[in-house]
């Protein structure tokens, strides 16, 4: 089986962010002219998928050090998932380099 990774998609990467303090964001999306109100958790996992593609336990490890915190991978599947229905990161299969 081929590993997934999650990649931002076009979409994400033109995105206003506005910090509200106390871990609330709103980011208004340039591409569907929509205002979205994330949490200092998805904005994290958003800023890690801008700089490299992720599998779902990368961005849980990568959440549970950042966080300090149990991270659910569940929870990761839920968030990714809208994050996705909202058009801000899409899948992609990962190819084996091949000699």
């Amino acid at each position: 089986m081929i590993p997934q990774r999650v990649v931002l998609a076009k979409a994400g990467r033109l995105l206003l962010w506005r910090d509200w303090g106390e871990g609330d964001f709103s980011v208004y999306q340039v591409s569907s002219s929509e205002t979205h109100f994330f949490n200092y958790t998805t904005k994290l996992m958003l800023k890690l998928v801008e700089s490299a593609p992720a599998s779902i336990e990368e961005i849980s490890e990568f959440l549970a050090v950042a966080l300090s915190a149990n991270v659910e991978l569940s929870d990761i599947r839920g968030a990714v998932g809208r994050l996705e229905e909202l058009g801000l990161i899409e899948w992609f299969d990962e190819v084996p380099n091949c000699p």
